[in-house]
């Protein structure tokens, strides 16, 4: 730019996409540079159609071209900015390579061009064949590496074709092998078994990861079946450590192998993976079931020597926790296809109770209620055993409709368990007119629908008891944590209450009680039953371990 004597100068580079756009500029000084690019943000369209007249230019003219200030072909925008800034002549220099345009340099000078002296032109000339070769260097460097890319990208598809190959062979036996009718355990504890074997492991376990961390942990016993590693209520303390420890494990394709180092760890192991045997100085190697790029859990493994990555051992183990994945898969799918014909089954019993039992018992009322209104035609005995007949009728329909509340899918199916139990309080509340409160005090909660539909029953049935025989004019619900990261279901209502010892005070209710709690121990829950005289009843339904998180 000093030797030009200009004001500024840009550099131009012409796109596949035969645009043009700027990439360097100089100026004589900061202040110009700062005006010169608040016109080009503000003039784009402008320029633009500058880039294209000095496009045609070059490839007209192939040479360098001296362009007037003033030239009618410029916009009058920027003519105008020119005579702002004291340009009086723009020198284009094309930059060629071979019959391509490659770019240009464009050199904005203070003198007309009639002073422009040809050792200027000529020194400008020179300085754009070097760019130019800059320019193709640069370009060649940039094919260079994207060859690079490309050659390591089929590497690395090769490499995973070979993989593929390798483990859909070891796949073939072990996907035949699940239309044999073989259990779903059974098919989990083979596997582990082989990856025990495969790796010379001592001992070999299954990590089966739930929405909030491992909730599910198996090892084998001496019968090479599985069983839970940590027991039912017990091992709170076991179940954290074991979140921490695979929070720092790769979600990805690769297996994680981990020398056991510290006696915490092997104290831990040892209980996961149910062996009493010394651990220290071995290897932890959790081998990831991936599925659709989703990590469903781990198969463990712990072993003295660990597979070299990419050997046949380390291609076998990954089969082998990808057959692991496809059963936990089917498994998930098979409770999924359980569910929904239960649903069609809850379905068409409540349909079937609503249209031949409710209408039966109706009809049964409507009839006794035209006969008492004959009241004169009929003797007293009579019309005292209509009277009971009649109670039990609207007795019996109130049972079908309790019912229905149950067996009816629409809820549990459409909606969450506090939803369900939000949508049964409103319901009743209108519809009996009996105030039913209801309250969860903890967030999302991952149930089976087994259990939903067994605490939904209970809670409907607890409703249903307070209204009928306790008369309360208050209920409430409440789903609430419990201790040890439980769930508990609470019913409480303002009733009459009763002893639980007296045969009198469960006269009503001893069916329902005793139908709850078969509920209850059903999904491995305890049912826990407080009342008193004009004190009301509370029922407590506590599932000992469930994965929730707080409200």
């Amino acid at each position: 730019m000093r030797e030009c004597n200009a004001v500024w100068v840009t550099l131009w580079h012409v796109d596949e996409a035969d645009g043009a756009r700027r990439v360097a500029s100089a100026y004589q000084s900061q202040q110009i540079g700062q005006v010169v690019e608040s016109f080009a943000r503000s003039r784009r369209k402008d320029l633009t159609q500058l880039s294209r007249l000095y496009r045609s230019l070059s490839l007209d003219t192939r040479s360098t071209t001296i362009v007037k200030a003033e030239d009618p072909r410029v916009a009058p925008s920027i003519r105008r900015f020119y005579q702002r800034v004291n340009v009086a002549s723009v020198l284009v220099a094309p930059m060629l390579w071979g019959e391509r345009l490659v770019g240009w340099i464009a050199c904005l000078c203070g003198e007309p061009h009639h002073r422009i002296e040809p050792d200027r032109v000529a020194f400008l000339e020179t300085i754009t064949h070097e760019a130019t070769l800059v320019a193709h260097l640069t370009e060649l460097a940039e094919r260079t590496r994207e060859i690079e890319r490309i050659r390591e990208s089929e590497r690395v598809t090769r490499e995973r074709e070979r993989e593929a190959s390798y483990i859909g062979r070891l796949l073939h036996t072990a996907v035949g092998s699940l239309g044999d009718g073989a259990g779903i355990d059974h098919l989990l504890a083979g596997m582990v078994e082989n990856a025990c074997r495969l790796l010379d492991g001592l001992s070999c376990g299954v990590w089966v990861e739930r929405s909030h961390g491992f909730s599910e942990v198996f090892c084998q016993n001496e019968r090479k079946a599985l069983i839970p590693a940590l027991p039912e209520g017990k091992g709170q303390d076991e179940w954290e450590r074991l979140r921490r420890l695979a929070r720092g494990w790769p979600q990805g394709r690769e297996l994680v192998s981990k020398k056991i180092g510290s006696r915490r760890l092997e104290e831990l192991l040892q209980i996961v993976c149910g062996t009493r045997d010394p651990l220290g100085g071995m290897f932890l190697v959790a081998l990831p079931m991936l599925l659709r790029e989703r990590c469903l859990g781990w198969v463990v493994v712990i072993t003295a020597a660990p597979p070299p990555p990419g050997s046949e051992r380390w291609l076998a183990a990954r089969a082998l926790a990808l057959q692991a994945a496809l059963v936990l898969e089917l498994d998930t799918l098979g409770s999924a296809e359980r569910r929904r014909v239960l649903a069609e089954e809850r379905h068409r019993m409540a349909r079937d109770m609503h249209d031949l039992l409710a209408q039966a018992f109706s009809g049964i009322m409507l009839q006794i209620e035209a006969l008492q209104a004959e009241r004169c035609e009929l003797p007293a005995p009579v019309l005292s055993r209509l009277e009971k007949i009649r109670f039990l009728a609207n007795r019996g329909v109130d049972e079908v409709r309790s019912a229905m509340s149950i067996y009816r899918p629409a809820l549990l199916d459409q909606h969450s368990l506090s939803e369900a139990l939000a949508t049964l309080s409103a319901e009743v509340w209108t519809s009996l007119g009996t105030v039913v409160k209801f309250a969860s005090r903890v967030g999302p909660v991952s149930l089976d629908s087994k259990v939903e539909l067994h605490l939904f029953a209970i809670a409907s049935e607890a409703i249903h008891n307070s209204i009928r025989h306790a008369q309360a004019t208050l209920i409430e619900v409440f789903l609430e944590p419990s201790r040890g990261g439980g769930l508990q279901l609470r019913v409480r209502d303002n009733g009459t209450g009763f002893v639980r010892r007296s045969p009198k005070g469960l006269r009503g209710t001893h069916f329902g009680i005793r139908n709850m709690r078969e509920r209850a121990r059903a999904i491995g829950a305890n049912l826990l039953l407080t009342s008193a005289v004009r004190r009301g009843t509370t029922i407590r339904v506590v599932l000992p371990r469930v994965d929730t998180v707080p409200a």
